[in-house]
């Protein structure tokens, strides 16, 4: 195969580690609990802020600063501490402060800390508009009622806003903290009954309260539901008047099965009638006549779409009375991948003139998906091609990707598929 490279007590471990605490003293005084004085000033100027509110968490108190933005919380056993720092004007922070004995032996000392803590102002108004592109007719509309977030970092209090679009798809944060950057993101989302993707709608860059920044406009798109074939009873065809069932893994599109499932004896076009079931599902494929022949051998394909448009192109053999007359096939040997002039050649060890499903993975994707189906003899389309027991494809990868990791799955006349389990996979790291 050929391929080309595209308020309550938070997280001690995580607030502490972005803390610095500067030891008062340090001295012979045998000492068991530590004071913790903190200085409140504005970020911007560095001037005092007086009456900030500083709440302890843990105490369920709060103080007051003085004319020079000093509090002190006193006797504070070894530990670890959290206060929510608020002050008219500015967005409410939180602060960690650690209780640490430095004494040996059977003394405790604890040292008394101090710790300068940095407000920002809010009222930065961030406004944006969020749009869709219909899942039944394409079109572009606005996209009301989604929630839209706004992150600006875990030290806020809360760290994470949220507001609500309007009908025009319009929305508007008034109250960021200024000089932060805040991530607007939406989502996943359901609009209708449909599932759209999130999108990263941009970063607040205002520095100063007052400033209204207009973000870009972001588009959501529907989110495509993988179609694969779960099922079928091609190989339990024992009588004549055996209808063909093929289970889906999601809904297929009605409009999709008019014309779109071909049954062929010997080559020619026979005529059957198709039907779907109420849950979108289940696919039955009927001879017209209501009767195949005898011992006859046949092949079905169809082009088989979701209702959200996934596509699934099916393939197969059946031979009437053929009941359980072959079992799955045994699995390719010496699966290997390796460049061939800028391409990925997937070559392995198995029978000619059969069929073979090519599954793939790369670093981006969470599940195995078909990549395409070859026959094991001489064929070539676009810009694959399978000769034998090798196949090679350019399919249009991100520059993100780190590896692909492919499984090759022989498949029987009937379309009875390799055991998975049996099967191994080979992985080609992009270089």
């Amino acid at each position: 195969m050929k391929l080309k490279a595209t308020a309550a007590v938070l997280s001690a471990a995580a607030l502490f580690a972005a803390c610095s605490d500067e030891v008062v003293n340090v001295n012979d005084e045998a000492k068991e609990k530590a004071t913790f004085t903190f200085k409140v000033v504005d970020d911007y100027t560095g001037n005092a802020i007086a009456e900030a509110s500083v709440y302890s968490v843990m105490d369920d108190e709060s103080e007051t600063t003085d004319s020079l933005g000093i509090v002190s919380w006193s006797k504070n056993a070894i530990g670890n501490y959290v206060y929510y720092v608020s002050a008219e004007g500015y967005k409410t922070i939180q602060v960690g402060a650690s209780a640490d004995e430095v004494g040996q032996g059977n003394v405790a000392r604890v040292p008394d800390v101090f710790k300068e803590v940095r407000m920002v102002k809010g009222g930065v108004e961030a406004t944006g508009t969020i749009l869709y592109n219909d899942a039944e007719t394409g079109a572009t509309k606005p996209a009301s009622k989604v929630k839209v977030f706004a992150n600006c970092g875990s030290k806020f209090v809360p760290s994470e806003m949220s507001a609500t679009t309007d009908a025009n798809g319009k929305f508007t944060f008034d109250d960021l903290p200024a000089g932060t950057s805040c991530a607007i993101t939406v989502g996943q989302t359901e609009i209708g009954s449909k599932l759209y993707s999130g999108a990263n709608i941009g970063a607040t860059t205002a520095h100063r309260s007052g400033e209204v920044e207009n973000l870009s406009i972001a588009t959501l798109s529907p989110v495509r539901t993988s179609l694969v074939k779960i099922s079928d009873n091609l190989k339990e065809i024992s009588s004549v008047s055996t209808a063909l069932t093929f289970v889906f893994s999601a809904e297929v599109d009605a409009d999709s099965i008019p014309g779109k499932w071909i049954v062929r004896q010997n080559g020619d076009k026979i005529l059957v009638s198709v039907s779907l079931s109420k849950d979108k599902k289940t696919v039955t494929v009927k001879p017209f006549s209501g009767k195949w022949d005898e011992d006859a051998s046949y092949t079905v394909s169809a082009d088989v779409y979701s209702v959200d448009g996934a596509y699934e192109d099916v393939y197969a053999s059946f031979a009437v009375g053929a009941k359980g007359a072959s079992g799955a096939p045994a699995n390719v040997k010496n699966l290997a991948a390796e460049d061939d002039d800028g391409y990925i050649l997937l070559s392995w060890k198995g029978e000619t003139d059969r069929y073979y499903n090519v599954y793939w993975k790369t670093s981006e994707m969470n599940a195995f998906e078909r990549l395409d189906y070859c026959y094991g003899s001489s064929y070539s389309y676009d810009d694959w091609y399978c000769e034998e027991e090798s196949y090679e494809f350019n399919p249009r990868i991100t520059a993100d990707v780190e590896f692909i990791e492919f499984v090759v799955l022989p498949v029987n006349d009937d379309g009875v598929e390799a055991d998975i389990n049996g099967a191994k996979s080979v992985k080609y790291v992009i270089e």
